[in-house]
């Protein structure tokens, strides 16, 4: 008897077992669970999906075009900056963000001495000049200002004062031959016909 239970037990865990390796459990967990929902098309308009497809299309276009404006307006913050591009230690040139292209997305460098080159973002950031150096330069380019317009007010006086005495010039000569005039030799009639004297024989 002992042995008759020894061997059903033996039969019934050799069942389970069985089973674990056939996976029954799992396969009944699984139908156990919840089917979702199919998916539901537009059966009534064939064309909702598209039309929807084409919407997200043009706002992802238009999400698109509003970070490229805003990318570019960030790109010409940078126009007007002052750079300093040192060739070696004892050469430099001065120069400023004349412009930005945003097909190319190149910012144009323009020199003081009229030469110019375009580079991109990280290459214009490395010779940005100093803030140090950017306030000399302007000091400097308004002394230079001031001269010039000096320059040109001293020559505007130099050029009034020439026309003055030049005129005050044809002034004199002009009274100078109103005085030396000759007296005319030219005496005039002291009477003249009259009409009705035509009708008189002498």
């Amino acid at each position: 008897m002992n042995d008759s239970m020894k061997f059903s037990s033996g039969h019934r865990d050799k069942e389970e077992d069985h089973s674990k390796v056939l996976g029954l459990e799992d396969i009944a967990q699984f139908e156990s669970r919840s089917v979702p929902e199919p998916l539901q098309l537009p059966t009534d308009n064939p064309n909702e999906l598209l039309e929807k497809n084409k919407r997200q299309k043009f706002i992802i276009s238009l999400e698109a075009m509003e970070h490229k404006r805003i990318m570019a307006y960030e790109a010409r913050k940078w126009v007007g900056v002052l750079v300093y591009k040192e060739i070696n230690d004892r050469l430099g040139y001065l120069g400023k963000v004349q412009a930005y292209d945003e097909v190319t997305k190149l910012y144009k460098i323009m020199y003081d001495e009229e030469s110019y080159e375009e580079l991109t973002k990280e290459e214009m950031m490395k010779i940005v000049a100093s803030p140090h150096l950017a306030c000399e330069y302007l000091a400097l380019k308004e002394t230079k200002e001031k001269e010039q317009v000096e320059k040109i007010k001293t020559t505007k006086a130099k050029s009034s004062a020439k026309r003055k005495k030049r005129s005050s010039m044809r002034q004199f000569n002009t009274k100078e031959k109103a005085k030396k005039t000759k007296a005319s030799d030219y005496v005039p009639l002291a009477f003249s016909e009259k009409k009705r004297d035509d009708y008189y024989w002498y």
